[in-house]
């Protein structure tokens, strides 16, 4: 099955090229004259409508001044089996990994995330991340226009065996002041109704529509296929549906943040 069009990387390779021509200066009717292309035809390449090959998009990246190999891999990479509904990201492999990461939580209107082993890196101290090896990434929450972040996470993510109670309560004192944000909700899945343990985000990306994300140890897996994405959202809606709610949610974050005060 192929994906739909714009696939996900027809989509970012056509935002990079905007950009890319845009840092130009040049106007993109001139461009598509220097290529004696059609307008229309960068218009779609553009807004990733219609796929580009290889050697269209080197002339266009030669074009605007992209001139060596070493600096036209980002592209090529993106424009790799890009109409596939798979897309398997290696972060030892490619830059592309953290950049798609970060294009896509700052473009995005929604996202659900699941993780059930530890909390996500968008709410982690770093205290927390120390502990666990990971690197924090709070500032995702922090875009220009806000992601509606839904954080679904384990009660086990909260108390972690190996880390000590300072860390734990300062950890949920954090994830506290975290859930009185307008455009975050944090709901905690108690232990005895966890039925899935493989993390996932749904990811609804603006102007492109619902992605898969697979958070793997230092890679990624994003899916694009439609009864994937149904299949997903059914998953984050059950689990939903058997978390605590925002309130009493946060209620536990407050009593572990301060349990003398709290009882």
């Amino acid at each position: 099955m192929t994906s739909r069009i714009p696939s996900l990387r027809t989509w970012l390779l056509g935002r990079r090229l905007r950009s890319l021509i845009d840092s130009t200066g040049i106007p993109h009717r001139d461009i598509a004259k220097q290529l004696n292309w059609h307008r229309s035809d960068l218009s779609r390449f553009l807004n990733g409508q219609r796929g580009i090959p290889n050697p269209e998009l080197g002339l266009l990246l030669y074009t605007c001044g992209v001139d060596t190999r070493a600096q036209r891999q980002h592209y090529l990479d993106l424009n790799t089996d890009a109409r596939r509904d798979e897309w398997w990201h290696d972060s030892n492999e490619s830059p592309l990994y953290s950049l798609t990461l970060d294009e896509l939580e700052s473009q995005s209107d929604a996202i659900t995330a699941f993780t059930p082993a530890t909390l996500p890196t968008q709410l982690q101290t770093d205290e927390y991340a120390a502990m666990l090896g990971t690197t924090p990434r709070r500032h995702t929450l922090d875009s220009d226009l806000p992601t509606n972040w839904h954080f679904l996470i384990s009660r086990q993510s909260l108390t972690p065996a190996a880390l000590p109670p300072q860390v734990i309560q300062e950890q949920a004192r954090h994830l506290f002041w975290e859930s009185t944000r307008a455009n975050v909700t944090i709901q905690v899945i108690p232990h005895t109704v966890l039925t899935h343990d493989i993390p996932f985000r749904l990811i609804t990306v603006t102007d492109h529509g619902p992605v898969i994300h697979l958070d793997l140890t230092g890679a990624a897996l994003f899916l694009e296929a439609l009864p994937t994405i149904n299949r997903y959202t059914k998953t984050a809606t059950q689990l939903t549906d058997s978390c605590l709610t925002p309130d009493r949610s946060r209620d536990l974050l407050a009593a572990l943040a301060d349990p003398v005060v709290t009882g």
